[in-house]
């Protein structure tokens, strides 16, 4: 749920900074769509484990997939931050920097 918040928060701040790609677009929907599957994992189901193993794995993925496209979105407004205004365009796809979550 922290990097939902996270790519929320800073996605406000670059969309602030006039960077429309962030809130139009791809980019829009895959932090829709990450907001949409965090809020079913969070269904009864998904969190007393009283789920079918079937319904547990479609969790599981839905919630992957929601983790990845928040970290996306998340490099996407840093570095839309962290650049320079004399720079091109960026574009919406790309990975400028990776998001590791290694806890040492």
């Amino acid at each position: 749920m922290g990097s939902l918040r996270g790519s929320e928060a800073l996605t406000a701040i670059a969309w602030a900074r006039s960077n429309d790609q962030l809130v139009e677009g791809s980019l829009a929907s895959r932090l829709s769509k990450a907001r949409m599957w965090h809020s079913l994992f969070q269904h009864h189901d998904g969190v007393t484990g009283t789920a079918r193993d079937n319904v547990v794995i479609d969790y599981a993925q839905k919630m992957i997939m929601a983790l990845n496209n928040s970290a996306h979105v998340l490099q996407q407004s840093i570095a839309h931050l962290l650049r320079t205004p004399q720079i091109s365009p960026m574009d919406v796809e790309a990975v400028y920097f990776s998001l590791d979550e290694i806890r040492y």
